[in-house]
């Protein structure tokens, strides 16, 4: 093999190396992640029935309140129409004439 074949070879044993370090650390990274999640899933199941409770209930809340306000959402619609929102350029264009 000549100089240039055994350069290659070095970088190439050099990647692999780099690779093998990139997958050390991101098993590393993964072990401390699992350890997170399982932390907060134990936390989440010995708290989690009243914080269901409430995200229900907000749901609710959430529901009723579009409900209600659903006429309100209508008008609106209606007042950002292009046709109103002309009209209302126009009184106000009338209006700084005079």
């Amino acid at each position: 093999m000549n100089t240039v074949g055994w350069v290659g070879l070095f970088v190439f044993l050099g990647c692999l190396g780099l690779i093998a370090l990139e997958l050390a650390f991101i098993a590393f990274r993964l072990s401390r992640a699992r350890r997170s999640w399982l932390r907060l899933q134990a936390i989440l199941t010995s708290e989690g029935g009243p914080i269901l409770e409430q995200l229900e209930r907000m749901e609710r809340l959430s529901a009723e309140n579009r409900f209600l306000l659903l006429p309100y959402r209508r008008l609106l619609q209606r007042l950002q129409s292009p046709t109103v929102v002309a009209l209302w350029q126009a009184y106000r264009a009338r209006r700084e004439r005079n």
